[in-house]
């Protein structure tokens, strides 16, 4: 895993190394695929924690453990590895109908999240 550090020192929450074998993806049909994966990524995260958020106000293990299963595996194919392991902790916490325990994973995953956004907004600013 490739998990680049920033000038600050802070670990990148990308793993740049997902990106490019997404670039590699691109051809004459779809130039683009990873600015595609992301806009579409950027689009349904925030829907996907709101659920999660509303899945736990309702104390409804279900949901939490379907929106966890599936931002695990987009987190994952676009290398935020660190919010596909919040995601992976709340699918197996819903599963076990650990409710109380999810809602700091759930803070957690959030403010990963926003880095993530970041970063991949620099990366489709970037081209």
């Amino acid at each position: 895993m490739n998990n680049i550090t920033n000038p600050q020192g802070a670990a990148h929450p990308i793993d740049e190394s997902r990106l490019d074998e997404l670039r590699m993806l691109s051809d004459d049909q779809r130039p683009d695929i990873l600015g595609e994966l992301i806009d579409i990524f950027l689009d349904d995260t925030p829907a996907q924690l709101m659920a999660l958020a509303h899945a736990l106000d309702l104390s409804d293990p279900e949901p939490v453990m379907q929106h966890g299963h599936s931002l695990k595996s987009s987190c994952a194919q676009l290398g935020a590895i660190q919010l596909s392991e919040l995601c992976r902790q709340l699918e197996a916490m819903g599963r076990a109908k650990e409710i109380q325990p999810a809602r700091s994973v759930l803070a957690a995953a959030q403010e990963e999240f926003d880095k993530v956004r970041v970063a991949l907004l620099a990366v489709k600013s970037l081209g």
